[in-house]
């Protein structure tokens, strides 16, 4: 399984609705794109929250080239940092994973 991607949003406020960006292009061999997503979920590094899959705000979805997962996100808890991690299944069949860390702040 791959994991080298690219993770666009790095910390948001917590009351600002944001979309995540998985960005797997750089893992995908030529001609291959993103075929489903098996899941997208949230877990607490650092601070704490009860409920990290709340951040959740709508299903996912593949982008219009098949590279990137976009995830709607919604509030999360004022200093806490999120690891935030998409699982996908490529149109070759290989399951690939990208994630990345949200701070989530109270500007």
């Amino acid at each position: 399984m791959s994991t080298c991607c690219s993770f666009t949003t790095k910390s948001k406020d917590v009351g600002e609705d944001r979309i995540l960006t998985f960005d797997y292009s750089t893992i995908l061999p030529t001609g291959v794109t993103l075929s489903s997503i098996f899941s997208v979920a949230f877990t607490v590094v650092q601070g704490t929250d009860t409920n990290p899959g709340a951040l959740n705000n709508g299903p996912s979805v593949i982008d219009i080239t098949g590279t990137m997962i976009q995830q709607p996100i919604t509030g999360g808890v004022k200093d806490v940092t999120y690891h935030c991690k998409a699982f996908a299944y490529a149109s070759n069949g290989e399951k690939l994973e990208c994630s990345g860390n949200l701070l989530v702040l109270d500007r």
